[in-house]
């Protein structure tokens, strides 16, 4: 009895074995964005990281000076201060690593025109229209991760990938929360 106790319960720890090699967030991830996590290369996540923490920056640097809502402005200091923090990891492990990816320093033209949205926003709208861009940015940064956490080639950059998904996750979570608050005033 001892023996296929023993055995059972071997087998059953090899079986999971496995996962405990697989980041967390690759455990996670939806099951249609496995094709998406296989073609994700080192240069496109450091890219597209960067710009979305910029934009997480620059476009929360504007909600605080322009919301009349405290918890948008708190929410927007998160946002500064946690994506500033993870700018920061990203380039230490781009210049500790063995990479050729650029991080960039300047936002592209689509993340430019939602600034360009966010700066002319009327006082009445700039609200909703921060935590709609702040919404949709936190469900492709979750993706991003997700995906590179799963199949990144960079050790160090997937491991700041499998670091940020919780942080992210928690972001997408209160931008959801404040979305509701703001559509039921």
């Amino acid at each position: 009895m001892r023996i296929r106790t023993h055995v059972a319960v071997t087998a059953a720890l090899l079986a999971f074995a496995p996962l405990s090699a697989v980041p967390l967030a690759a455990q996670n991830a939806a099951p249609g964005m496995a094709e998406e996590m296989k073609e994700i290369t080192t240069e496109q996540y450091v890219n597209k990281a960067a710009l979305g923490d910029l934009f997480e920056i620059q476009s929360s640097e504007i909600a605080l000076s322009r919301s009349g809502n405290d918890d948008i402005k708190a929410f927007a200091e998160m946002m500064v201060e946690d994506h500033t923090a993870s700018s920061d990891k990203l380039s230490a492990a781009v210049s500790e690593g063995g990479s050729r990816a650029q991080i960039p320093t300047t936002l592209d033209p689509a993340h430019e025109e939602k600034i360009s949205q966010l700066r002319n926003a009327d006082e009445g709208e700039f609200d909703a229209l921060y935590l709609e861009m702040q919404e949709e940015a936190h469900e492709k940064a979750l993706q991003l991760h997700r995906a590179y956490a799963a199949n990144g080639d960079d050790e160090a950059l997937r491991n700041i990938a499998d670091e940020m998904v919780p942080v992210i996750e928690g972001h997408h979570e209160k931008v959801k929360s404040l979305r509701e608050s703001e559509d039921a005033s």
